[in-house]
């Protein structure tokens, strides 16, 4: 069985789930001033970078982008947070 790009959002959504409360702790470590930036690499369907106004830092107080190879994932993920930039890179070669 061959998995959609939507049907893996709802995987990635519920893996996130269980690493939210960590995020949150680091998160709220890392960035403590407005202009931060965060890369998330292996971004996927921009599960993980959706939950970033969880974290209590909000896309005001940082940009987010995400890396990923997968480009349906990355269509996906410019549609569910079109406040952060995804880029389809290898993360062995960023292209940054």
């Amino acid at each position: 069985m061959t998995l959609s790009p939507k049907d893996w959002h709802n995987r990635f959504r519920l893996q996130a789930g269980w690493t939210k409360s960590l995020r949150q702790y680091y998160f709220s470590r890392l960035v403590e001033d407005q202009g931060a930036s965060i890369l998330e690499i292996g971004c996927g369907t921009g599960a993980v970078t959706s939950g970033l106004e969880d974290t209590g830092i909000g896309y005001a107080h940082a940009r987010m982008h995400g890396l990923d190879l997968h480009l349906p994932f990355l269509r996906l993920a410019r549609h569910n947070v079109p406040q952060a930039r995804f880029i389809c890179g290898d993360a062995f070669h960023l292209p940054y």
